[in-house]
């Protein structure tokens, strides 16, 4: 998961200096990016946060909600 998050991260990063860069492919970027978010949106719903609602309380998982907003 943390390895698809580096990914999709410098997906964006590439994007953002492709908008300005006529010889960039933004399509071709984004649609790698879409990919990559689809199986990985996948991994979080179905297998992270039901993973997160057993082995967490309601107070414990509030307070990550709070951290990850903070962030």
């Amino acid at each position: 998961m943390r390895s698809e998050h580096r990914q999709i991260e410098a997906l964006v990063a590439r994007i953002e200096e492709g908008i300005d860069d006529a010889s960039t492919s933004v399509d071709l970027l984004r649609q790698q990016l879409h990919e990559i978010l689809g199986a990985h949106n996948v991994k979080e719903e179905q297998i992270l946060y039901p993973g997160t609602d057993r082995t967490m309380t309601p107070i414990e998982r509030d307070a990550l909600v709070r951290r990850i907003q903070a962030y």
